[in-house]
């Protein structure tokens, strides 16, 4: 299980405890002729910035970068 997984598990089971959690993120902006591009959100049923949740050890370029394959199939540099 990934850190990830395991933290929305306690937060689920309420055994997170009382302490602020800080979850960093990415997000990137993909833009062309004054356009930017979107991805739509499927559960929130919304439209954003393709972006998310920072894995441990990855620089913060590097999350920009992966959610933008995984949510766009788009192999870019942060830059």
């Amino acid at each position: 299980m990934d850190y990830w997984q395991r933290i929305r598990q306690a937060l689920a089971k309420g055994t997170l405890g009382k302490d602020t959690l800080i979850i960093p993120g990415a997000a990137g902006a993909i833009t062309q002729d004054g356009k930017i591009l979107l991805v739509r959100h499927n559960l929130l049923k919304k439209w954003q910035i393709p972006g998310g949740v920072q894995e441990i050890g990855e620089a913060i370029q590097q999350t920009v970068e992966r959610e933008i394959k995984e949510e766009l199939g788009l192999d870019l540099t942060a830059g």
